[in-house]
């Protein structure tokens, strides 16, 4: 386990609507610096007590940021 600074920048209705077609949820999304250790298959993020499946990663590698959609582990 390790620690990861992020931002949390919300869900949009677009966000929802794309997950729902591709068949996962989303619950929070969050911006953090650029990691491509972190995959969907190995990596989980725990934001207090919560843990959340990563569903979804959108690399921005201009700016160095990477953001995660994230699901509630069932």
């Amino acid at each position: 386990m390790r620690t990861l600074n992020y931002e949390d920048i919300g869900t949009t209705a677009q966000d929802v609507y794309l997950a729902k077609q591709a068949k996962t949820d989303v619950v929070r999304k969050i911006r953090c610096r650029l990691d491509k250790s972190i995959s969907r298959k190995n990596n989980r993020v725990q934001i207090g007590d919560d843990i959340f499946l990563i569903t979804r990663i959108y690399l921005d590698e201009e700016k160095k940021m990477m953001e995660l959609s994230l699901n509630y582990v069932d």
